[in-house]
């Protein structure tokens, strides 16, 4: 495991948020595989890219602006394969009634991520 894998791989953990908060749902194409099996818990559940990518947009079409950091990353390298453990942080800001418009969230990826001929994508 080279630190240049590390980075690499870091560096796609990273593009997610800049993707989600700057709503360019195309950036998900560096950071995601096509068949992509995303789980965020629940019902918060998506298979494959274009699936993806049209539920993000709807999601966060109705904030004003969002602010997500992950940090903390921890990652295992195992060939043509890897995880990446990392903490997120995120802001959301949108009208609402009573209550504040602010909403802020935290927890945790563990991503699954393969190398592809393009780089490394979570899967």
């Amino acid at each position: 495991m080279s630190s240049s894998e590390i980075a690499a791989i870091v560096n796609v953990i990273n593009l997610y948020p800049i993707a989600v908060d700057s709503q360019q749902w195309d950036l998900f194409d560096r950071v995601f595989t096509p068949d992509v099996q995303a789980d965020f818990g629940g019902p918060a559940k998506w298979d494959g890219l274009a699936a993806l990518k049209q539920a993000f947009a709807m999601i966060h079409d109705p904030f004003h602006a969002t602010q997500h950091a992950t940090q903390g990353h921890h990652v295992l390298v195992d060939g043509s394969t890897a995880t990446c453990f990392s903490y997120v942080h995120g802001r959301f800001l949108r009208d609402v009634g009573e209550g504040g418009s602010l909403f802020a969230s935290g927890g945790w990826y563990d991503d699954a991520l393969t190398l592809t001929a393009e780089g490394w994508r979570i899967a």
